[in-house]
């Protein structure tokens, strides 16, 4: 699996502040297009529950 992927996968649950959700789910579209297709589905997923994260820890969906 693609590093940043496992990386961000790993920290899932430890993310606590709106900046490191953010540059989390930057650095994962950022590289999107260089996944192949189960890495983008894996990717995909993987923002969603950050996005989910946000959403908890801030009570504000991201823009």
């Amino acid at each position: 699996m693609n590093p940043t992927l496992s990386g961000i996968a790993e920290k899932l649950n430890n993310f606590s502040s709106k900046e490191e959700i953010a540059a989390a789910i930057d650095e994962l579209e950022d590289q999107f297009d260089a996944l192949n297709e189960v890495e983008q589905e894996i990717a995909e997923r993987l923002i969603t529950l950050l996005d989910q994260r946000l959403i908890v820890i801030t009570g504000v969906a991201r823009e």
